[in-house]
């Protein structure tokens, strides 16, 4: 059963200054002053956002109710004559946009992904309703006898409410003068779980400093760079015929239990391991190189396993520091040493030697580079630069084996809203899907993972053969929500689960990480390849007795051969 506590207007208003300072502070970011014209567009944007969180009709995911619990709350108290209600007040402003459409206008072919990219929301103010939706709160309302803003605050209802009275009370902490206390309250949460509000934040704070000081994030483009189409992202190394690959996805959080499902992957000696993105929390140099490299570095030398090539695509985390670390970190270091195991940009092409089979990586990162995305619900989802798109269909359409295509996010979801408001179909990514379907008898399975979980989707759904989800391999998930609910019962109808889809179990209150182990070693070039889907425990500083993995299920894939 709730609480009700009751919090004075002074202390509301501490919170936010207290985060908001946090937030300026560590970006070095100052308010800019705004010309009439960008007041009006500003108020413009803010219309439909406003309208969603007004009528309630927004439903937002962990990851957008995380990114709005830690922003803070400000309340502004309003009468009308029906009562002494208060209603709450955001505002939104985009300080990255005449940035991002110098960027825009300088690059060669401007294109209409390229305008979205400008879609995004700058430094903003949450209002408490804002912050407490999908907290099974009341948000804010005012108390009919002291005019007090009133916070309902679960106990335990949920680990959203019980992570949002964490980051509630340390910010009161922070802004009472009890530095100790506060800093205790905000690392209770385990790191890089549902309820590490504190963490998140960083997304935040780091976004700010690298859009302060870049026009848009780092990206190689092979049109604008002058390569050929037919060899740049091609890697020179080819699999054996019978390889083993391991793929996760989600997973350089650099806690112990990363470092063992890795060491748990090498012990099945395969030949390369592919990440489907997301650096934790920001893709900051230091942390692709303490989560990503120096996790690779530490387990190889520990199992004794020969390096085999690692490849990764970027996430939205992976651009939070505009992709700095992802190209300098692990794209340029992780397979130095070995020229022909290299990845030129952050998508490629990885083939085995015999012709039957590809690996076609994305990058869906570059264009939700910015943390406010989640909680836009005017947000499209991301899409990809038109060269890319260009590039991935060259790939295709040249290629007379099958392909397994691998993104980060997702092309259909059935548990989160890829489009934005007033959308016909939010379940799907429009873009990927006009990009990539004219080649969908070519594409054997598509993976990705973004959301963190371990999901099957029923084979042939878009015209896609198969859809899978390995986005769990160690985002700490914990157990108050359940990964596999649909957003709304109508996306369960559009986006079904596969029969009997085996599903992730939980430990000390979190669920379980999962990856996948590709094996290609078959009687025939045209006979399936196998699919293995592996769970594998989850925790924090304490290791259980019993780390290794079980297998869920096995498939198989099957060719789309042409001419091999």
């Amino acid at each position: 059963m709730a609480r009700f506590r009751t919090v004075s207007d002074r202390s509301l208003s501490l919170w936010q200054s207290a985060v908001t300072e946090t937030v300026q502070k560590q970006a070095g970011v100052q308010e800019p002053v705004k010309t009439d014209a960008e007041e009006k567009e500003t108020e413009e944007t803010e219309k439909p956002i406003q309208q969603c969180l007004v009528e309630g009709s927004c439903l937002f995911t962990t990851e957008q109710n995380l990114i709005l619990a830690a922003l803070g709350i400000q309340v502004k108290q309003e009468q009308n004559t029906a009562g002494n209600e208060g209603t709450a007040q955001g505002s939104v402003e985009d300080r990255h946009e005449d940035k991002a459409e110098r960027k825009t206008e300088s690059s060669a072919g401007v294109t209409a992904g390229e305008e979205r990219a400008d879609r995004h929301m700058g430094d903003r103010k949450v209002s408490a309703d804002e912050a407490s939706e999908g907290v099974e709160t009341e948000a804010v309302m005012t108390s009919p006898n002291t005019g007090d803003a009133v916070l309902n605050l679960p106990d335990t209802a949920s680990d959203m409410g019980q992570a949002s009275r964490l980051m509630f009370e340390a910010a009161l902490a922070k802004a009472e003068g009890s530095e100790e206390e506060a800093l205790r309250l905000m690392r209770e949460a385990r790191k890089y779980s549902t309820g590490d509000l504190a963490g998140w934040l960083s997304c935040i704070t780091t976004y700010l400093e690298y859009d302060a000081r870049y026009d848009a994030p780092y990206y190689r483009d092979w049109k604008l760079d002058g390569r050929d189409i037919g060899t740049y992202g091609v890697v020179s190394h080819v699999l054996p015929g019978d390889a083993k690959v391991g793929l996760i996805g989600d997973w350089a959080t650099g806690m112990p239990d990363a470092r063992e499902l890795i060491a748990c992957i090498l012990d099945q000696d395969v030949d390369a391991v592919i990440h489907l993105g997301d650096t934790y929390y920001s893709g900051t140099p230091e942390e692709c190189r303490r989560n990503f490299k120096e996790v690779f570095d530490e387990v190889f030398a520990k199992t004794g396993k020969p390096r085999i090539p690692v490849y990764s695509i970027p996430g939205n985390h992976d651009y939070y520091a505009f992709g700095y670390g992802f190209y300098q970190e692990i794209l340029d270091e992780i397979n130095r040493g070995e020229p022909e195991w290299k990845q030129e940009a952050s998508y490629f092409c990885l083939r085995t030697e015999d012709g039957a089979w590809q690996f076609l990586g994305m990058d869906t990162g570059r264009n939700d580079y910015s943390p406010y995305n989640g909680i836009n619900p005017t947000y499209d989802g991301p899409w990809l630069e038109e060269s890319e798109v260009e590039w991935h269909r060259d790939k295709l359409a040249n290629f007379k084996g099958s392909t397994l295509l691998l993104s980060h996010h997702q092309l259909f979801s059935q548990h989160s809203a890829i489009q934005g408001w007033g959308a016909q179909r939010p379940w799907l990514n429009e873009h990927l899907e006009a990009a990539f379907s004219p080649f969908f008898d070519r594409i054997a399975c598509w993976f990705w993972g973004h959301e963190h979980n371990l999901c099957l989707f029923r084979d042939g759904l878009m015209g896609l053969a198969k859809g899978r989800l390995v986005g769990c391999s160690a985002y700490e998930e914990t157990s108050g929500k359940d990964p596999y609910a649909p957003y709304r019962d109508d996306y369960a109808e559009h986006v079904p689960y596969r029969e009997e889809m085996p599903r992730v179990s939980q430990t000390d209150g979190y669920y379980n990480h999962a990856f996948a182990i590709l094996e290609f070693k078959r009687e025939a070039k045209e006979d399936p390849i196998t699919c293995a889907y592996y769970e594998f425990p989850s925790w924090g500083s304490n290791a259980p007795e019993k780390r290794g993995a079980k297998l869920l299920m096995r498939e198989f894939i099957h060719s789309k051969h042409f001419n091999v």
